[in-house]
């Protein structure tokens, strides 16, 4: 599995390049938050936050909504907090998002079960 999630990031940063070269920016969004989340499940977090916050930059200025929550859930995964998944939350019940729902959801949960959040509630 490692050595697909490498190479699904090596074809994701070659797309990245593509389309650059054509200079569609919705495109880059998608392909930053894209590989956002392959360096996530690569294990680095630190690689990863910065592309996701990228992606929600061009998201928020051109007013790409549903990219927005995924790069906003992106972001919630990354740092394991539920603040930018409420938002992502927010956004994609105002728009009917439904996929985005269930990951926003997830990542909220996630981030207040993680040892990492501030908000952590004992497991019992």
């Amino acid at each position: 599995m490692t050595g697909q999630i490498a190479e699904a990031a090596s074809l994701a940063e070659n797309a990245l390049s593509s389309i650059d070269e054509i200079g569609h920016r919705q495109f880059r969004a998608e392909a930053l938050d894209l590989l956002a989340q392959l360096k996530l499940a690569q294990g680095d977090r630190a690689a990863g936050l910065p592309l996701a916050r990228e992606a929600l930059s061009i998201c928020d200025s051109d007013g790409y909504q549903v990219e927005t929550a995924n790069a906003l859930s992106t972001i919630a995964e990354l740092e394991q907090s539920a603040e930018p998944a409420r938002a992502a939350l927010a956004i994609c019940e105002r728009i009917g998002y439904r996929p985005g729902l269930a990951r926003a959801r997830a990542a909220v949960t996630a981030a207040e079960l993680s040892p990492r959040s501030t908000h952590a509630q004992p497991v019992s």
